[in-house]
């Protein structure tokens, strides 16, 4: 007889007011973070950078913009976007994250989704995305997955910008010349 695991219930959904203020909430944040971007932009930062700390990210769940991912068993976060609006009709996705052991879940797309609807629910037309990538380099294997799994939700290239453009804090971080790929979907509302 075979037996047949049912997958894990998700819930995505923004922070408990407890939870926005819990140094070790915030703390498992920040490592999911950290640790997802590594596996992509590692080679990109300083020795000894990384791609958020404990302050950005309590602003992040104070400001209810990082939706978090849950299975019905954890009470501590297995993925993380963020969303916000740019301007009137145009949100930002990002700060995706999916915990290594989750990724066969589908959790990554989504999360997509979810911020997605989120944005059409605040009046959004188009939601956009910015990837860190090399300037001078190829993409590398990460990215470029990455950049074909967007462009297979919608998303389409449509510009670059410099790093000191998006987060100014962060240039000094950064080993060599970066630069965002500026990716855009339509929404339909």
């Amino acid at each position: 007889m075979t037996m047949i695991m049912a997958a894990p219930t998700i819930e995505i959904r923004l922070p408990t007011p407890q939870e926005q203020t819990s140094p070790p909430f915030i703390n498992h944040i920040v490592h999911l973070v950290n640790e997802a971007y590594a596996s992509t932009e590692s080679n990109l930062y300083k020795p000894g950078k990384l791609r958020t700390n404990a302050t950005e990210v309590q602003s992040w769940l104070e400001t209810k913009t990082l939706y978090l991912a849950f299975t019905s068993d954890s009470e501590h976060p297995i993925g993380s976007v963020r969303t916000y609006k740019i301007d009137a009709t145009v949100s930002d996705v990002g700060i995706l994250t999916v915990h290594r052991d989750a990724r066969v879940l589908g959790l990554g797309r989504k999360l997509v989704a979810h911020a997605e609807a989120v944005a059409v629910e605040g009046g959004a037309r188009t939601t956009r995305l910015e990837m860190l990538v090399p300037k001078l380099e190829g993409m590398g294997e990460g990215k470029s997955y990455l950049n074909r799994w967007y462009r297979s939700l919608g998303y389409e290239e449509v510009g670059r910008v410099s790093i000191a453009e998006i987060v100014p804090q962060l240039v000094d971080c950064f080993e060599e010349e970066g630069e965002f790929l500026v990716m855009e979907k339509g929404l339909v509302g």
